[in-house]
């Protein structure tokens, strides 16, 4: 398991998600893992995770959990769920 974790908060955010993660994955440093939980998007943000966590499973963790309510909530949710 990689040390540095990038915790990715997401909620209806499929429009720039790809972006995001295509930039963090084309980064030359790779030592990181992706942890993400998704605070009930209703766009395509949750379909996307699941295809780069496809695509990259030893890197891209998503933590299923309930809806937080708030980007903050959300955050400090993850931060909580991650060593």
């Amino acid at each position: 398991m990689k040390d540095v974790a990038i915790l990715l908060a997401t909620y209806n955010g499929a429009k720039y998600l790809r972006a995001q993660l295509d930039s963090l994955f084309g980064q030359t440093n790779q030592d990181f893992r992706i942890v993400a939980h998704d605070d009930g998007s209703s766009d395509e943000t949750i379909n996307i995770l699941n295809e780069y966590m496809d695509k990259y499973p030893d890197r891209l963790e998503i933590i299923y959990g309930h809806p937080t309510g708030s980007p903050k909530a959300n955050f400090m949710y993850l931060l909580s769920e991650v060593e």
